[in-house]
């Protein structure tokens, strides 16, 4: 008992003297690679790209063109509109199809009612304060660690900050993926499933937690996520009815061509499809497919070993259960950003604030977070090419540095589940020794005896 308290402790205690220092730097690294981007195109070459597709389309839906809102064509039309804000009016942007179900295009709308700039400033505010919200839930997941220090740490990692510049709505869906987990804990699979629909915008990053979800036959979940996906696309046939939805599947299919096209950008992912490409360029579809679903399949079945044992939201294997399924996704998803591991910020904090893992776990797991911007964007790019070479990166490649970090904390936190360490399986054992600083006494009825544990 007195190394479980031992271990609370450990992990209860304020970040190291290294924290506030390594994170100014990677903030200075990070905001310095912003200035850079607007000095060298202005907003909405790369600062912003993707707010100009979401907008573009808003466009197109308020034009009352819905069935040409995944067209190109039009897209294209309004998003040239932005060039006159660029530092190259006479060079056109980059378009690229916008994989979102009708209803996102709505729901953008307000954000094209003021001028191009303010738009995308209200965006870039609406994701801050999503990413507030999700600083606060990590805190209370995480022992010892405050607010603003979790807003610091989530803001320099290199998924949310990718996210931020590329104007995603990660923070936003990462605060919905946060509330899956919490009600999932708790046992309102309902609601759990309700907030896990939000991610159907993104379904590639529920390519394993659909079938986990039936395997464990967690019914409730399920058609909580069901009745958010009706909602879904409900809305999205009001608003963009049958040839819009026709559409967007053509749309979704039309990104997932091998090689990509010049937003996809496959070579810049952190999956197993960026890794084969970026170590074999010159591979075909066939034989690059055949792979990515070798090596998807055997990462997956890694992943799904853990959830062989009974479903128990109060056990503390849960939150690293999750973080391994949440990782794994990241990893054999056949598109998936750097931006997609924000996603998961909050099961992966949870595993990070268990202090039952071993610490090489946790070391694993900061690592993928904040290595990454600490060699490319600090080393690589800011202090290599910017203040030694005087020549900045244009692109950001993070295979196979990613890849190798995710296989890393996916082995360790797969080894602390199947092979915990003897106090975790003493607290497992025992349900009322759990890690707590000062746990309170056991009430026991008068007219009962008390039975020694």
């Amino acid at each position: 008992m007195n190394r479980l308290r031992n271990l609370y402790a450990l992990a209860a205690r304020r970040p190291r003297w290294w924290f506030y220092p390594l994170a100014v730097l990677l903030l200075v690294s990070w905001l310095d690679r912003v200035w850079l981007l607007l000095q060298a195109g202005g907003p909405f070459r790369v600062v912003g790209i993707d707010w100009t597709m979401y907008a573009s389309q808003a466009l197109v839906l308020r034009a009352g063109e819905p069935q040409w809102m995944y067209d190109l064509g039009h897209i294209e039309s309004y998003l040239q509109t932005l060039a006159v804000y660029t530092t190259n009016p006479a060079e056109p942007l980059s378009v690229g199809p916008v994989p979102y179900v009708p209803v996102f295009a709505w729901l953008m709308i307000p954000f094209t009612m003021v001028p191009p700039i303010p738009g995308l400033m209200l965006w870039t505010a609406l994701n801050l304060i999503a990413l507030a919200w999700l600083a606060y839930r990590v805190s209370r997941e995480v022992p010892g660690l405050q607010p603003l220090q979790a807003l610091l740490a989530l803001l320099v990692s290199f998924p949310m900050a990718i996210g931020l510049i590329a104007a995603q709505p990660t923070a936003i869906l990462g605060c919905a993926v946060a509330e899956w987990y919490l009600a999932m804990r708790s046992d309102r699979d309902f609601k759990a499933g309700l907030w896990l629909a939000v991610l159907l915008l993104k379904p590639q990053y529920g390519v394993l937690i659909a079938p986990v979800l039936i395997w464990k036959r967690r019914w409730n979940m399920v058609l909580g996520v069901l009745c958010g996906g009706v909602a879904i696309l409900v809305t999205s046939l009001l608003v963009g009815g049958m040839p819009a939805l026709s559409a967007y599947a053509s749309s979704v299919a039309a990104s997932s061509d091998w090689g990509g096209s010049a937003l996809a950008s496959p070579g810049q992912m952190i999956n197993w499809r960026a890794l084969i490409l970026n170590l074999r360029p010159s591979i075909g579809p066939t034989s690059g497919l055949l792979l990515v679903l070798v090596a998807g399949f055997l990462s997956a079945a890694a992943a799904l070993v853990v959830w062989r044992a009974a479903w128990a939201a109060q056990s503390w294997t849960l939150a690293p259960r999750v973080a391994v399924l949440a990782l794994t996704t990241v990893l054999v998803s056949y598109h998936s950003h750097s931006h997609g591991l924000a996603l998961f910020a909050l099961p992966v904090a949870a595993s990070l604030g268990e202090p039952r893992l071993r610490r090489v776990t946790r070391t694993a797991i900061l690592a993928l977070l904040f290595l990454p911007s600490l060699i490319i964007i600090t080393g690589q790019h800011w202090l290599w090419r910017e203040v030694i070479q005087h020549q900045p990166v244009d692109v950001l490649i993070w295979s196979p540095l990613v890849q190798i970090l995710l296989m890393v904390a996916i082995g360790c936190l797969l080894r602390d589940v199947l092979s915990p360490k003897p106090e975790a399986i003493a607290a497992e054992i025992h349900p009322a020794r759990q890690l707590v600083p000062n746990p309170a006494p056991r009430l026991v009825a008068s007219h009962q005896p008390s039975v020694p544990e």
